[in-house]
């Protein structure tokens, strides 16, 4: 797991099988642009004329709302805006439309008439967007229907102990994500007919322990803890992946008609990044005013070229030899030992839960399975991590990207991992890895909820 990659490939959609790490917001002076939506002009806009950011979250298009031609919501802070924007984004169905337009009126229901403004006032006070607004923000067809399953999952929720709590911390872009983490993931148990109540608090000994989740069968009588947590992308990954953003914007905004494929080898400095991205601005303007084919070679660094459709002979040509292909981009390289800081991420969590009770700890880890090649061989490393803590039973890994991909199926032993597609832009993945040395077992009706609910 060293030395991999940072690669996200670009098809007739945009990314395909990019990653959706959760990392902190971004902040907007930094250069990096994961949410590629450019903002119009106008008063009731107070990011006029710049470029929006959150999380590095990959989209399947580019909206360029400075288009005068082009339909947008005139205040991004409204929730009845972007409600009704959904009838202007052509990759969703009738029946999508009408569920997303029903998600928006719950969220704001749920969320509150003033939630979208208090994120304004957080980016004005702390100079981050808020990781929301980078979903909101995205007119791709598949964030509507990710927020149609979010507002789904909170439905199922209601009446839960606690969610409340859980539910008024979104406003935190710290605990945004480790919240969203938590609903979307007790919702898929609930639907499976189990029990929720968030953030219990439990005596030991002297101290007191508080688990993200408590879980009950009403059927065995079972109850199990549940913590969260997320794997965040190290520095370097982050950085990486910026510096790969940076370029890749900046082509992702051309006209359509025009294809391109790249790579960037290190991550360069802030100046030499200001010179790079000067010379690629030149490329484009000579590309799209000239019709024609154009690279931009600078050795040890950056190789990119772009050229309008009717020549892709000829950028397939120029691809080839450098391992690349027509819509593909290569970020920087970086070492980092991932399943090393997952097995500390795994004894981290263990010690939050009560020793003397069955639990499960689930682990957003992304990045993990955006870079694996040998799934088998992850189970047989991480195996011996779970053993070592016998009140956990299970351990379950996720992630989710953006692709096609096809459901994959992986058994070793007793440990599973699955692929499977959300929908036709969206896959979320599960592995499941499964103490056989717990003295803490449970039944085959509890364990089988979780292999169906992940």
């Amino acid at each position: 797991m060293r030395g991999r990659s940072a690669r996200v490939r670009f098809g007739e959609s945009g990314y395909q099988a990019a990653a959706i790490p959760k990392i902190p917001p971004a902040n907007t002076a930094n250069g990096a642009l994961p949410t590629a939506v450019r903002l119009p002009a106008v008063e009731e806009n107070p990011t006029a004329g710049v470029l929006a950011t959150g999380s590095n979250l990959p989209c399947s298009h580019v909206l360029d709302m400075t288009d005068p031609k082009t339909t947008y919501p005139r205040d991004i802070h409204d929730w009845d805006e972007h409600r009704l924007h959904v009838d202007a984004l052509d990759e969703l169905d009738d029946i999508e439309k009408h569920e997303a337009k029903h998600a928006f009126e719950y969220l704001q229901n749920i969320l509150g008439k003033n939630f979208l403004r208090k994120l304004e006032s957080v980016r004005i006070t702390s100079g981050q967007t808020h990781p929301f607004m980078a979903y909101l923000l995205n007119y791709a067809g598949w964030t509507r229907r990710y927020l149609t399953r979010l507002a789904n999952a909170m439905r199922l929720l209601e009446g839960s102990e606690n969610l409340d709590g859980v539910i008024l911390q979104l406003e935190e872009p710290e605990r945004f994500s480790h919240n969203m983490l938590l609903l979307e993931s007790s919702a898929k148990l609930v639907r499976e007919g189990l029990q929720v109540a968030f953030e219990p608090t439990l005596p030991v000994g002297d101290r007191r322990k508080q688990p993200d989740a408590r879980f009950l069968s009403e059927e065995t009588k079972e109850t199990v803890f549940l913590e969260v947590a997320i794997q965040q992308s190290a520095r370097q990954s982050i950085e990486a992946f910026q510096a790969m953003n940076t370029v890749t914007w900046r082509f992702m905004a051309m006209p359509f008609g025009f294809r391109w494929a790249g790579r960037l080898s290190k991550i360069p400095a802030p100046p030499h990044m200001a010179d790079i991205m000067a010379k690629a601005d030149r490329a484009i303007e000579r590309a799209t005013k000239e019709k024609r084919f154009v690279e931009l070679v600078e050795q040890g660094t950056i190789e990119i070229a772009v050229c309008p459709e009717d020549q892709i002979a000829l950028l397939e040509k120029w691809s080839n030899p450098r391992g690349l292909q027509p819509g593909g981009f290569e970020g920087p390289p970086y070492d980092e030992n991932i399943l090393a800081r997952l097995k500390r991420k795994i004894q981290t969590e263990q010690s939050q839960l009560p020793a003397d009770k069955p639990n499960a700890i689930l682990i957003d880890a992304t990045d993990l399975f955006f870079r694996i090649r040998d799934i088998r061989a992850v189970m047989n490393e991480l195996e011996e991590e779970v053993y070592k803590h016998p009140h956990v039973p299970l351990v379950v890994i996720v992630g989710s990207h953006i692709s096609g991909a096809a459901p994959e199926l992986v058994q070793k032993d007793e440990h599973r991992y699955t692929r499977r597609a959300v929908d036709p832009l969206y896959t979320e993945d599960n592995l499941l890895l499964f103490n056989r040395y717990s003295p803490a077992k449970l039944s085959t009706s509890l364990l089988s909820k979780f292999l169906r609910a992940f």
